[in-house]
């Protein structure tokens, strides 16, 4: 489907205004979006249904993928935070009972970051609504404009918000995003284990959603150290290690990630301490802590 689909608003309210048709993206790999400028001119836009780790491949939107992409904040968010979506719906009447296109996991809503919408030049025509329609201030689209270019998957916007990994994989890697500045954090090893004969392996497997939390342990009182937190299992969460000892203690929801202190039997939470990290330094200037 080589066609451009017209692309008037990404303000909800005026999508009901002017009435508009929904648009059907199913089946398609690439939809492409054409914008007319109060000067006449043609902005492009071209969006694709990638999953949350993918990079190159796209895939085609699902069937029933119907509806109005707008531009949304998350109340209580950071400006920056916002994020196209698109919402399932067959008229304009039917948006505030609509939802939102999943993405390809399913584990939350299909989206373009802000920044990413003002940075890629495949994204020009949902950059200048998003300027012309007032839904961004322009000082923060400056900001955005003068962060350092970069591709990222999904970014941060606190420390300790909620993300999602993978227990079978060895980083954990994501971009803390505010309007001024921009840390790529990779924390590695957390999940895995070294058995006899120095081989490496990753007791679990599954996708997990968690956050980093303050530790609130007297011995940590000094300087900042976080603990991973366990909040929701996305997937069923599997020990592929026959007969494994534990060494890593299973997750369990609402608990800290623990790995067990051989010397003493008993497990201790993994911490993550700023000032022990080669990018904890960079961690506390975003935070606005010491570290």
């Amino acid at each position: 489907d080589s066609r451009k689909r017209l692309l008037l608003t990404l303000h909800p309210r005026r999508i009901l205004q002017l009435g508009l048709e929904a648009q059907d993206l199913s089946g398609n790999s690439h939809p492409r979006f054409a914008t007319l400028t109060a000067s006449k001119k043609i902005l492009n836009s071209e969006i694709r249904y990638l999953g949350r780790n993918t990079h190159g491949d796209s895939f085609p939107f699902p069937p029933n993928t119907k509806g109005y992409m707008y531009y949304h904040l998350d109340n209580g968010s950071p400006l920056i935070a916002g994020e196209l979506r698109m919402r399932i719906c067959d008229a304009p009447s039917d948006f505030e009972r609509g939802h939102d296109l999943p993405d390809i996991e399913g584990f939350g809503p299909w989206s373009i970051p802000l920044y990413t919408l003002v940075r890629r030049k495949s994204y020009a025509g949902f950059g200048y609504l998003l300027s012309q329609e007032k839904l961004v201030d322009a000082d923060l689209l400056s900001d955005i404009r003068r962060l350092p270019l970069r591709s990222f998957e999904r970014p941060l916007y606190d420390f300790e918000q909620p993300f999602i990994t993978d227990l079978s994989q060895h980083k954990i890697n994501f971009t803390l995003l505010s309007r001024k500045v921009s840390v790529q954090v990779v924390i590695q090893h957390s999940f895995e284990q070294t058995l006899s004969g120095s081989i490496v392996c990753y007791p679990y497997a599954g996708k997990i959603e968690a956050r980093f939390i303050r530790s609130p342990l007297p011995e940590d009182a000094d300087h900042p150290t976080y603990l991973m937190q366990f909040l929701k299992f996305l997937t069923p969460i599997q020990c592929v290690i026959p007969e494994y000892q534990l060494r890593i203690r299973r997750p369990q929801i609402g608990d800290v990630l623990q790995r067990l202190d051989i010397r003493t039997g008993v497990y201790r939470p993994w911490k993550y301490v700023l000032r022990e990290r080669a990018g904890g330094k960079a961690i506390a200037d975003f935070i606005g802590i010491e570290p």
